[in-house]
């Protein structure tokens, strides 16, 4: 299968541009948080093709231990959560670029396996706060906190036995000091007056 892509210079962002191939069964276009590279997961061949927009290419097409579904990314690691077995791998953000070797490590999100096919929407997101990540596992009935840079879950938040995690949008609510005995609140935007 061919991936058709444009791309806007100035803005950044995928407008259309050259044919780019890609396995049959890809599972999606997933742009990283600088909108350089855009991820694409083939599950069928275990693997995620890395394409390079700022210059055109396929720069890397990086083999996995399992079958990625979907792509959830953190500041510095795209998180490529494998449909068996409840592992997830990562890709560091920084060895994608032009002539670098990918780094990849792999860590257990639960037993149950991650697959998509049930989902409502994302299933991995950033935590409130910094270096957290939040990965839901739906056969397992709970969401796992992953603190970067550690080789398992810190800890699990469990979600009531009739319930399966199929989406997620983590809110900040909390405070953060500013100055010495200052803090300023988040509120959440105002709806429409009624």
């Amino acid at each position: 299968a061919e991936l058709a892509l444009l791309l806007d210079r100035t803005a950044g962002k995928v407008v259309a541009a050259g044919h780019r191939a890609v396995a049959p069964g890809a599972a999606g276009l997933f742009p990283d948080p600088s909108g350089r590279l855009l991820l694409v997961p083939e599950p069928d061949e275990r693997r995620v093709t890395v394409i390079d927009l700022a210059r055109g290419v396929v720069a890397h097409r990086v083999a996995l231990e399992g079958a990625p579904d979907r792509i959830g990314f953190s500041r510095g690691q795209a998180y490529a959560p494998h449909a068996e077995g409840g592992r997830v791998s990562l890709i560091a953000l920084n060895s994608l670029v032009e002539g670098a070797q990918p780094a990849i490590a792999t860590i257990a999100a639960g037993e149950g396996g991650l697959a998509a096919a049930d989902a409502l929407g994302a299933t991995i997101a950033t935590a409130p706060g910094d270096g957290a990540m939040l990965i839901a596992a739906p056969d397992d009935g709970m969401v796992h906190v992953y603190m970067e840079g550690m080789a398992a879950p810190r800890g699990a938040l469990r979600i009531p036995q009739q319930i399966r995690p199929l989406a997620m949008t983590p809110i900040d609510r909390g405070l953060r000091e500013v100055a010495p005995g200052s803090t300023r609140p988040r509120w959440p935007r105002r709806g429409p007056a009624r």
